[in-house]
């Protein structure tokens, strides 16, 4: 029997998808060699097996085959049955991908608020089909809405380890635990990722361990291929995309889209729109209002206060924790926000559950907060903070003050006997510029000790006010009502969310 021909040095894709026969959820790749069978079979990745996590030094090399991966997913499975998103961590190779029917969005990598935003949508759609399963699963739901078949969700992340230190750089500390949790539960819940990485090196044992596919390309440290079971002297020779299979040692040539772009739009033409669109990844704009908070305005109670005002880079909620004897105290350059942060944690404390909070605004000058409503009562002297204090009773109480530089010396007095006296019914929020706030003998030293607040448009050391470190490349520009909110010396991107 004649030996077959030897592995192609190149494969066309559309060549080897027109010869391969379809089989659903599944996507060849390339050849695979089998010299013991004496033949030559396509090599597929096999979505019901899990994520796939391919190695590979060139990273254009390793971004052709996310390409081919997605494109041919998408080739032979309609728009409603495969959502596609990738992240393209630099080659610049996966932005033809947002042309298809199927794709939810192409981010980049530098992009590190909508990378997190993106893993949060994820994450999301995981515990909502865990839900789901479990409704199913004990009977609550009998039957199946059509709503609930969900599409498979294909994750690509090209060169995960740098977007992952993006991540971390830029404050995103949370993304790469979501990472975690999309590569450990997805599969099982029809949400499955393909990563790429340069080196064995490049990415966490706890999530490399969790990808049962793994196909080597060229390596650039010999050293790697041992650390992932590979001997390099019995491996055959390895250069652009020739690969092989980690586990079974197949020797595989990968298929290339020789035009990508032109690929990705032909497909998308083929293919009727989607009853149901990928979700968008979307991004904050200059101004937020309280609707995208969905409700969430926090609560009140002796236990603690929580303030829900603005909203993370990824559009998670953030609340401003105040415990029992915690004060808290806004800072910015003027313009920046800071009276808007206070009418934020107004309407957080009227629209609290369980709140039933009065609320006390002290405005040396004309404010926005006086317009706050909610029967918020206004003072601007110590006459008038007594007047008002006395009809608040046992009732929960947040008074806030701003214009810190302004409050005259007998009323910044009794603010600060105010905020010395324990009462867990109330709390105190004072705004002003940084160098106001830390000045020696401010009466506003009494609303530091509780390490909480929020800093504006951060100059470097203004984190002082707080003790605490603010980051100094926060993943969001810099723009009036975005920052950090401090609780306990802890810091998180926000921007404010404004009424509406």
């Amino acid at each position: 029997m004649p030996w077959p021909a030897p592995l192609p040095e190149a494969l066309d894709a559309v060549d080897l998808w027109a010869t391969a026969a379809h089989e659903p959820w599944t996507v060849a790749m390339g050849l695979g060699d089998e010299p013991d069978e004496q033949r030559q079979t396509p090599w597929r990745w096999r979505t019901a097996d899990g994520n796939l996590l391919v190695y590979g030094a060139n990273p254009l090399d390793t971004a052709r085959v996310l390409s081919t991966l997605a494109l041919g997913l998408a080739g032979t499975h309609p728009a409603d049955a495969v959502h596609l998103y990738a992240v393209d961590g630099g080659a610049g190779a996966l932005g033809p991908l947002a042309d298809l029917r199927h794709c939810g969005a192409v981010v980049s990598g530098g992009d590190t608020s909508r990378v997190a935003r993106l893993f949060d949508v994820l994450t999301d759609e995981i515990e909502r089909r865990r839900a789901l399963a479990g409704q199913h699963r004990s009977g609550e739901r009998s039957t199946v809405d059509p709503r609930d078949r969900r599409p498979l969700v294909v994750l690509l992340v090209e060169n995960a380890g740098a977007v992952l230190e993006a991540l971390e750089v830029d404050g995103e500390r949370d993304a790469p635990g979501r990472l975690l949790t999309l590569v450990r539960d997805g599969p099982a819940l029809g949400v499955v990722t393909v990563l790429t990485v340069p080196h064995d090196r490049s990415l966490s044992s706890r999530v490399a361990g969790l990808v049962p596919q793994r196909l080597v390309l060229r390596l650039a440290d010999s050293a790697s291929y041992l650390s992932l079971g590979l001997v390099p002297r019995d491996l055959p020779t390895l250069g652009g995309l020739r690969g092989v299979v980690v586990g079974s040692g197949l020797e595989v040539q990968l298929a290339h889209v020789p035009d990508s772009a032109a690929m990705a739009r032909t497909v998308s033409e083929q293919t009727a729109p989607p009853a149901q669109l990928p979700r968008a990844i979307r991004t904050l704009g200059p101004r937020m209002t309280r609707h995208e908070l969905s409700g969430a305005h926090g609560r009140i109670d002796d236990e603690r206060w929580s303030l829900t005002i603005g909203l993370t880079p990824s559009f998670r909620p953030v609340a401003l924790e105040l415990p029992p004897g915690v004060h808290a105290l806004v800072t910015g350059p003027p313009g920046s926000g800071r009276s808007t942060a206070l009418v934020s944690l107004a309407h957080a404390a009227l629209g609290a559950t369980a709140g039933d909070a009065r609320l006390l605004i002290v405005a040396p000058r004309r404010s926005p907060l006086a317009v706050v409503g909610g029967g918020a009562v206004v003072v601007a002297d110590s006459q008038q903070l007594d007047a008002a204090l006395a009809t608040v009773g046992t009732d929960p109480c947040l008074v806030l003050i701003d214009d810190v530089e302004l409050v005259s010396a007998e009323l910044a007095r009794s603010l600060a006997a105010l905020a010395e006296v324990t009462n867990d019914r109330r709390r105190l929020v004072a705004a002003g510029k940084a160098e106001s706030l830390r000045a020696p003998g401010s009466w506003t030293m009494a609303l530091r000790h509780g390490r909480t607040g929020v800093a504006l448009q951060p100059a470097p050391g203004d984190g002082d006010v707080f003790r605490t470190t603010l980051p100094l490349r926060p993943s969001l520009a810099p723009a009036p009502g975005r920052g950090f909110v401090i609780s306990l010396g802890t810091a998180l991107q926000v921007q404010l969310v404004v009424p509406g």
